[in-house]
Parts: structure tokens; sequence; C-alpha cells
């Protein structure tokens, strides 16, 4: 697999940081490889973003509040936690704390 396919950040990084190295007067030749990069990474966060708020409009859609004292929270993050992966593409993932950061409300709540 070529560093192309396994990272494209990584990669248009590297292109960008190579052609100003040769010094042949292309800064835009160079911003433009870069700049396939944060297109990338733009578009990925973008995807992130929208399926976690499909995922949660899902939930609040599928609430009723009799189910309020049925919900454990802690419990429910805390078995989340236990099914994160290990590494992401043999890199660590980002720490997250060990408790929710929300309460059922702010998760239910109707502003995104």
């Amino acid at each position: 697999m070529s560093d192309y396919d396994a990272d494209i950040l990584l990669w248009s990084k590297r292109q960008g940081e190579l052609v100003n190295e040769a010094e042949a007067g292309w800064p835009n030749i160079a911003e433009e490889i870069e700049s396939v990069g944060r297109e990338q990474l733009h578009a990925g966060r973008s995807l992130l973003r929208q399926a976690i708020l499909h995922v949660r409009q899902d939930a609040v859609d599928r609430y009723t509040p009799a189910m309020r004292q049925r919900i454990d929270l802690a419990r429910i993050y805390s078995r989340a936690l236990q099914r994160l992966p290990k590494q992401i593409d043999d890199q660590l993932p980002l720490p997250v704390p060990d408790t929710c950061p929300w309460t059922l409300d702010e998760l239910l709540s109707e502003e995104p």
C-alpha cells in the first residue's frame, strides 16, 4: 500500500514539503498538494460530525420520559469505553474521559 493510500493527509504534507525543499519556485504547487490532505481531513471531520448528529437524533426520537429511570448513563458510557479500539491505524487513540462528560438531559436536548 502506498503512502498516498495509507494516509493522504501525511502524504500531501510530505509532498508539499519536498516541493518547497527543492527551491524550484513552486510554492503554488506545494500549496495545492498540501490542500489535498486538508480537504480530506475536512471531509472526514464532516462525515464524523454528521454520523454523530444522526445517531444522537435517532436516540432523541426513540426516547420517552418513562425510560429515564431505566437508563444508566454511567454504565452505558463505561461499556462504550470498553469497546473502544486499543489502536487505530497502528496509533493509540486520543484519550477520553473516564466518566461520561454529558448528562442525559444534555444528550437528549433538542439543541445539537
